[in-house]
């Protein structure tokens, strides 16, 4: 069984460049476009992309939908059918443009999306978890700098939660907090007008 096609994987390394370089995507970003772009040459056989027609787009995510996760065993959830679509929908819309692949069409891409209903469960999750941090973002700039040693251990244990920061780490970043003073207020408040934005559709 092929599990390679050549002529994919240099169009594949110029997109990867392309997001890279020209998007300016972080290495984590364009390792997801490639992991979306991978399991669906998986589906198609790697089928060349010069031959990409929207029935493939429709079948994949029908078949997508009927996945399961590795770890769980539990379906797919929305957002990771989202993240997936929207990932391959970004790259046959770009794919047109190319040298080779001018006889592709844009709107095929669309084919990609979910209904309406399945977008806003998808998205649901992500907008709650933006809320969140801006509500600890906009509690945290309400600290007296002076206090802030006396805030709840809740408070600071959520704060460092809601960003990632390791268990290990959350002592420094009390150091560093205080050490900056009251110019985090301002920090805070341009994060949290940031945030604010994005969930308005605003490019950060």
């Amino acid at each position: 069984m092929t599990k390679h096609n050549a002529r994919n994987e240099r169009i594949k390394r110029k997109y990867f460049a392309y997001l890279k370089e020209a998007q300016r995507y972080s290495e984590p970003s364009v390792d997801a476009a490639a992991k979306a772009i991978s399991r669906f040459e998986e589906h198609s056989r790697f089928r060349d992309f010069k031959a990409f027609h929207f029935e493939q787009a429709v079948a994949f995510k029908r078949h997508l939908a009927e996945g399961t996760a590795v770890r769980s065993g539990e379906r797919l959830s929305k957002a990771t059918l989202h993240a997936t679509l929207t990932q391959l929908r970004k790259f046959f819309f770009w794919l047109p443009d190319q040298i080779g692949y001018k006889g592709l069409s844009y709107s095929d891409a669309d084919y990609f999306n979910l209904s309406e209903k399945e977008t806003r469960i998808a998205t649901a999750h992500r907008e709650q978890r933006s809320q969140r941090r801006l509500s600890l973002l906009e509690k945290a700039s309400d600290l007296r700098w002076w206090g802030w040693r006396e805030s709840t251990g809740e408070t600071r244990r959520q704060f460092g939660q809601s960003f990632g920061v390791p268990l290990r780490g959350r002592g420094c970043l009390t150091s560093t907090l205080i050490a900056f003073g009251r110019r985090w207020r301002g920090l805070v408040n341009r994060c949290a007008s940031r945030l604010n934005n994005s969930r308005h559709g605003a490019k950060i």
